[in-house]
């Protein structure tokens, strides 16, 4: 639900440092088992595109200014087509041309295609492009305004959410993408994964040298003891 319904845009971007910056937009579809080829055209990207990550999709984000991060981190949150989109200070790390540009994208998105987007920001005039806006004053929340088109975008996700509701927990096995995530980890960081395929190289080496040892000095032991003349007392 959280993955296929839910659109994410962090103040701080967590974006996963070891990918390009198409790959953190691509990462929803992977694990939505939609992701079926690199660069493949999905409805969330078209919508991303006017704040999306740009030319530089093959950078990774400590290449990316903070600007080109934040408008990664936008259009990964609208790669899935989300019913609801949570935005924390969407726009505080852009210029004011291309938070004009990233405003109109969620304006379209709430009106034709029926996202509930929640913001959080401290720039009133991004808060005037919303069509509801409660401003919170010593922990007391105030409505400013409610347009009646709120009611009839609300209830279009509304139905996305219950349609939603009624297919979670219905789809296939993740092993698959859990195998896909895990060698294009292992590929990443080729060093650290050779230096610990070694450390278990060697630390499985020792063990059978050391059980090899023993079994061999106990197998001597034996024969030694076999092989030595009886004894016999007499008083």
């Amino acid at each position: 639900m959280r993955n296929t319904e839910i659109g994410f845009v962090f103040q701080g971007f967590n974006l996963l440092s070891r990918t390009s910056a198409l790959e953190n937009v691509e990462l929803p579809l992977l694990y939505a088992r939609q992701h079926s080829r690199v660069g493949a055209p999905r409805p969330g990207h078209r919508g991303a595109d006017g704040g999306g990550p740009g030319r530089p999709a093959g950078h990774h984000p400590n290449q990316l200014s903070g600007g080109q991060q934040q408008r990664v981190a936008i259009a990964r949150a609208l790669v899935n087509n989300p019913t609801l989109l949570l935005a924390d200070e969407p726009t505080g790390n852009l210029d004011t041309r291309t938070s004009i540009e990233v405003m109109g994208i969620f304006q379209r998105l709430n009106v034709e295609r029926g996202i509930t987007i929640v913001l959080v920001t401290h720039e009133a005039d991004i808060a005037e492009y919303a069509t509801r806006v409660i401003a919170f004053r010593d922990g007391a929340g105030q409505r400013l305004t409610a347009p009646s088109r709120i009611a009839a975008t609300r209830h279009r996700g509304c139905a996305r959410l219950r349609g939603a509701r009624a297919a979670y927990g219905e789809h296939p096995c993740r092993c698959s993408m859990t195998f896909v995530v895990a060698l294009k980890a292992l590929r990443r960081n080729a060093m650290r994964t050779a230096l610990t395929a070694l450390g278990m190289i060697i630390g499985v080496a020792a063990v059978i040298v050391m059980v090899a040892i023993g079994t061999g000095a106990s197998a001597s032991i034996q024969n030694a003891d076999s092989a030595a003349p009886a004894r016999t007392s007499s008083w």
